[in-house]
């Protein structure tokens, strides 16, 4: 999996640098050329959307996300072991929805094509599955890993008691 998540982050590094560059050339030709590039802004919306989904992924799968640990903090170590466990099943039941939304979704709008880049809004709406299928990965893994009990809530309880 790590291997995996350097290649979305070089992704999303790329991603982010056309987008730039897009964007530049988009101002550029507007306020420079006075000549407005038709398909700048919606390239840079795509590339926008593909950022945040696979972001979120990136983020998922690293445990960066906000989370506020006040409470279970001050669970034992049982109690902490359940309520993980319920939350990933909890997860995992929304990532297999949006997956399966996100799917019906992409089917849908393949017929849909965009205004300027006539490309079909499926393609730009496939980052939904995609996205929610890694993290539904991760959620499985985290899982296995309380399961075998290498959870991260183990070395936290160790290191707080």
């Amino acid at each position: 999996m790590k291997t995996f998540l350097q290649i979305l982050k070089c992704t999303i590094a790329f991603l982010m640098v056309f987008l730039v560059i897009v964007v530049f050339v988009g101002v550029f030709y507007r306020y420079v050329l006075q000549k407005a590039l038709f398909w700048s802004t919606e390239v840079s919306i795509f590339l926008q959307i593909w950022v945040v989904f696979i972001g979120a992924s990136i983020a998922f799968c690293e445990k960066s996300h906000i989370s506020i640990d006040v409470f279970t903090k001050a669970l034992r170590y049982k109690h902490r072991i359940v309520l993980e466990f319920i939350c990933n099943l909890i997860i995992m039941s929304f990532f297999i929805l949006l997956f399966i939304k996100g799917i019906s979704i992409v089917r849908i709008n393949m017929t849909s094509l965009s205004e300027a880049l006539k490309i079909p809004y499926g393609l730009v709406y496939i980052c939904v599955p995609f996205s929610s299928f890694i993290m539904l990965i991760q959620t499985l893994l985290n899982l296995y890993n309380l399961f075998i009990g290498r959870s991260n809530i183990i070395n936290d309880y160790n290191t707080s008691h």
